[in-house]
């Protein structure tokens, strides 16, 4: 009878460290989740707010040089693998990403037209900065 008892104990304790041994996996599981989330979540941000300040830079300079100013400039497709949009408004660059992430930049001078993924072409004629799509 001593023996079984012995086996019984032996299988409770066995079980006991495979069930520690898992909720222990499941913690380190679940802390590289929200570390890898939270990163991938940075560099979003990063890449949202780095193409506004791109594009306020562009902007810069178109409004301070002459008339017949041109440059095509070209957006990425993608951001992270995400869509995402360019609203220019009065005084105001927003690149907004599909997921929500927003990056906003002001800028100079009043610019009609947006940008969009792919090729634009910025102009300054007359007096007015415009961006085209090609």
């Amino acid at each position: 009878m001593g023996s079984s008892n012995r086996t019984a104990q032996i299988a409770i304790e066995f079980s006991f460290m495979v069930m520690l041994s898992f909720a222990f996996l499941i913690v380190i599981l679940l802390i590289a989740y929200a570390y890898f989330h939270h990163a991938a979540e940075e560099r979003r941000n990063a890449a949202v707010q780095d193409l506004a300040w791109t594009l306020k830079r562009e902007l810069l300079i178109a409004a301070t040089v002459e008339d017949g100013y041109r440059r095509n400039v070209t957006l990425p497709l993608t951001l992270d693998g995400l869509s995402y949009s360019v609203d220019v408004s009065e005084t105001t660059l927003t690149v907004s990403l599909a997921d929500g992430t927003s990056g906003i930049a002001s800028i100079p001078a009043v610019v009609a037209g947006t940008f969009a993924p792919g090729a634009n072409e910025l102009r300054q004629d007359d007096g007015a900065l415009t961006i085209h799509q090609p």
